[in-house]
């Protein structure tokens, strides 16, 4: 894999990221509905939907797979802990983050084959695909086997190439993190 280095980053995915960053904080902090108070798994599913419309210009996909009925993608999105980008239907190169507790948000091209994605089958009228597990870190330093696993959020659009790999996947990392840690301390599945 080949990471993609914060120094590659234009000015305009700087500012796009930091933006992204500053607004889901804001979203998830005590200035608005702090995200630890909805213990209820579709309050979660029906906040972070509209967070996702709202920030990521409206997908034409948005999923939540309970970790007992993952797709393959999602499979393996949520073994290897990491965001699983497909920017197009036959790509050669997708994206990857990076895992815990080293760095989630740091950003990786990949092979499929590096990551045993030996078919990319996305979904029905979908161009390019995000894979994000919920592995919430809770801030701690564990094996990445120890780390919990709730699932995933499946995010599609119709065009190729729809989300930036450079700012839009670090972001959605930070939201799908802050759903699995209300999810581990609530003691909830989806």
């Amino acid at each position: 894999m080949r990471r993609l280095l914060d120094s590659s980053r234009s000015p305009e995915h700087e500012g796009r990221y930091r933006r992204l960053v500053r607004e889901v904080n804001q979203r998830h902090g005590v200035d608005r509905a702090n995200i630890l108070k909805l213990s209820d798994p579709a309050d979660l599913k029906a906040f972070i939907t509209k967070e996702i419309i709202e920030l990521f210009a409206r997908p034409d996909l948005i999923s939540f797979e309970a970790r007992k009925s993952l797709s393959p993608l999602s499979e393996v999105a949520v073994r290897e802990a990491r965001t699983i980008y497909i920017p197009q239907r036959k790509a050669s190169t997708i994206y990857v983050s990076g895992q815990p507790p080293a760095g989630t948000i740091e950003v990786f091209e990949a092979n499929p084959n590096q990551l045993g994605i030996d078919q990319i089958d996305l979904p029905k009228g979908q161009e390019c695909v995000v894979a994000i597990p919920l592995v919430s870190s809770l801030a701690q330093k564990l094996t990445l086997p120890a780390y919990p696993r709730h699932g995933a959020i499946i995010l599609g659009k119709s065009q190729p190439n729809g989300f930036d790999p450079q700012s839009d996947l670090r972001a959605l990392r930070m939201i799908a993190n802050d759903m699995a840690i209300v999810l581990a301390q609530t003691n909830q599945s989806l």
